[in-house]
């Protein structure tokens, strides 16, 4: 298509439809471009041909919505504007409409909220990488010409950068108020807790006076001498304190739920106002980048548009940025004092803690200091954090096993790296995030229920992998978004077998996709600060999982795992070590090795056969977690009753529980036998405890886990 001495009507959203296009093209346009549709819309389309009007229309199935119409006369000039955010994407809907039109452009400039929330539009300007990777794919892969438009009307873009920066500062303002209002109420609290636990350990009365001398000598009772022993507190005083403990703690808890909410909220309108006027700054993109597009799209030059800004509306953003820095230092200690609470908190600490949240949120910085670390986070990137894979040994992903309480016990076993049971995607976007404070754990939960998804703690924040299962590169990062701040990596299944998996284009479907793992791997190393991974399998011959692994390393991930199964594979078929051993000569990676690892020497074993940098199992695990000992294994009785001690101390699913004991007695035992058959009576931990002679160690934990997060004391 010839784009030089044209006359081109620009594409416009409810106005460049068929009856307009054709219009102007009567009039002299030479290229006519449609409206901006969004690839969302266009995928959900089928193509028919509309026979009374000489059309072909793209209407979206069951309904009889046309989201796009053109005809036989306009197929040399017409160009199919879309909007995109995703190269996969983007493709499947230029793909449905690329036969009849002349060429194919994304937009690149729309400023308009919905386009730049949905990382669309004027959102791609600030991300080189993205564009390189959505022209790349469509060029490759469609027969018409793909290009892309910048906005350049200034005064337009001014005008909306105005309004949304003031109404976003209007917003974050009220989300301020409520956030104050909560922290007061909070504050109440606090203070019921510090008299409670003030009354609860009250030191003994002094007996030294004449006064109480006497009044002990005439009235010298057992109950008396309890009663001043106690700091005068009878039964039911300490009850009542207790009781006041525990609510106050539930007080707080349900403080920081709220709070976290709020505090997300707040987030999201200071990445709005950031991105606004960073995308108002300027559309340049860096040199290397432009090189790039350069020759993904044509050999002229690029377009450059300069904003200038208005002052007032980047001190606004400014204000919000600084702001915001402020009240996430102060939910941060707020956090902190939470989970520090316990039956031995002094009262030297109540009293310090008191002091802080009152002085909320100017408590630990000066404003200028926290205005430079506001500004550092708003103009520079975070940096990447840093896991080493060298040398260590792994807790697989296994789906109902790898809970936090598994992990909690292979680590104490040894594990050096526990990876999280699989979570889908789709589940997590519906989460959010929570700090349990009865149990140390911060849970993602499914919104509107009480079904945890996910739980970990503090303690594994270093060592844990949360594993997802995902098809899509966008809902991945929405999902990773999600609980990239509480783990230590992310890792996307690509060898589960299971039929839900392969069904659902996740797990070893993705193996014969290397464009789409590409695409995904990607999309999450741009934008998460923690180490990104995957964990494949053997694929149908060893030349094309070498080649796989090393179009994966050239993503820049810092390890790969391998299983050495195919997919066809079942777990009694052997491990192939050697297919794995072609892998690690091949890349300059970690690689982590995967396959028949079932004892603690089968860990030199499979490194001296593969070479591999470090040793990952499954099953091996499950059947007894002391294998990451070097003492050698424990009994499985033993290990069995730890784990569920586990299961209580982290409050675990007891569908978990069950399951991973069942997979253990099966191995060891017969699930027919008596134990089997109570265990499958159990509905509860309660249940399972006193199945396995551990109620008192449930009540002791159910009683006096929220009020210390101190194990040790717990125990």
């Amino acid at each position: 298509m010839d784009y030089r001495n044209k006359l081109v009507l620009a594409p416009m959203v409810r106005v460049g439809t068929l009856s307009f296009r054709m219009l102007a093209a009567e009039y002299g346009a030479d290229i006519t471009y449609g409206e901006e549709i969004i690839d969302h819309k266009l995928v959900k389309c089928q193509r028919r041909i509309n026979v009374a009007f000489g059309t072909t229309e793209f209407v979206e199935k069951g309904t009889e919505n046309v989201v796009f119409s053109t005809c036989d006369e306009e197929r040399e000039r017409v160009v199919f504007q879309m909007g995109t955010s995703d190269a996969v994407r983007a493709l499947k809907a230029a793909e449905i409409v690329c036969n009849d039109v002349a060429a194919v452009d994304i937009n690149m400039g729309c400023p308009k909220a919905f386009s730049i929330q949905g990382g669309m539009g004027a959102a791609l300007l600030t991300k080189p990488e993205l564009i390189h990777d959505i022209l790349a794919t469509l060029k490759r892969n469609l027969d018409v010409p793909v290009t892309c438009s910048f906005k350049d009307k200034e005064m337009e873009a001014r005008s909306e950068l105005n309004l949304k920066v003031y109404d976003i500062f209007k917003e974050f303002m009220t989300g301020i108020t409520k956030l104050e209002e909560l922290g007061n109420a909070a504050n109440t609290f606090l203070l019921r807790f510090q008299q409670g636990l003030c009354l609860l350990k009250r030191s003994p009365m002094l007996t030294s006076s004449t006064l109480i001398k006497n009044l002990i000598k005439s009235n010298e009772t057992r109950r008396l001498k309890s009663y001043i022993d106690s700091g005068c507190i009878n039964i039911d005083d300490a009850a009542k304190s207790t009781k006041a403990l525990h609510t106050s703690l539930s007080g707080l808890s349900d403080h920081l739920i709220k709070a976290q909410s709020l505090l997300s909220e707040l987030e999201r309108l200071t990445d709005e106002a950031a991105l606004a006027i960073e995308t108002a700054t300027t559309t340049q993109l860096d040199v290397e980048s432009c090189d790039e597009l350069r020759q993904v799209t044509s050999d002229e030059e690029n377009e450059i548009v300069h904003f200038l800004q208005e002052p007032e509306v980047i001190e606004y953003a400014t204000v919000i940025a600084v702001v915001y820095s402020m009240v996430k230092q102060n939910y941060v200690m707020q956090e902190k004092i939470v989970r520090s609470l316990s039956l031995k908190t002094s009262f030297d600490e109540l009293d310090s803690y008191t002091m802080m949240w009152s002085l909320r949120p100017f408590f630990c910085a000066d404003l200028g200091g926290i205005f430079v670390a506001a500004c550092d986070d708003v103009a520079t990137k975070k940096k990447k954090k840093k896991m080493e894979y060298r040398n260590k040994l792994v807790l697989a992903p296994m789906v109902r096993v790898g809970t936090l309480s598994f992990r909690m016990l292979a680590a104490e076993y040894g594990a050096d790296i526990t990876y999280g049971e699989e979570i889908i995607d789709h589940k997590l976007v519906k989460c959010q995030r929570r700090i349990n404070v009865a149990y140390g754990t911060t849970e993602f939960v499914e919104k509107g229920t009480e079904n945890v998804v996910f739980s970990t703690c503090d303690e594994e924040r270093e060592r844990v992998v949360f594993q997802m299962g995902t098809s899509d590169a966008v809902r991945a990062l929405k999902a990773a978004e999600i609980v990239c701040k509480d783990v230590a990596a992310v890792d996307i299944n690509m060898g589960c077998p299971k039929a839900f998996s392969i069904q659902g284009g996740m797990g070893a479907a993705l193996l014969t996709k290397p464009q789409l793992i590409h695409d995904i791997l990607a999309t999450l190393k741009r934008n998460l600060d923690v180490p990104v991974t995957c964990k494949i399998r053997l694929l149908k011959s060893p030349a094309d999982t070498v080649e796989l692994a090393r179009r994966i390393e050239k993503l820049g991930v810092p390890a790969l795992a391998v299983h050495g199964r195919k997919v066809e594979d079942r777990p009694r078929d052997p491990a192939k070590w050697d297919e794995i051993a072609d892998v690690v000569a091949a890349l300059s990676i970690p690689v982590i090795a995967n396959g028949d690892v079932l004892e603690y020497d089968d860990f030199s074993r499979i490194k001296t056969a593969t070479g591999a940098a470090s040793v990952m199992v499954a099953r091996g695990a499950m059947w007894n977690a002391s294998v990451f000992s070097p003492k050698g294994k424990s009994h499985w009785e033993d290990v069995k009753k730890k784990y569920i001690r586990k299961s209580i101390l982290w409050n675990n699913d007891v569908k978990s529980t069950k399951y991973t004991i069942k997979e253990m007695i099966a191995h060891h035992s017969c699930l027919e036998l008596a134990e089997g058959k109570s265990l499958n009576k159990a509905d509860t931990l309660a249940d399972i405890a006193k199945l396995y002679e551990l109620e008192d160690y449930y009540w002791t934990v159910k009683n006096i886990r929220p009020l210390t997060h101190d194990l040790d004391y717990v125990l």
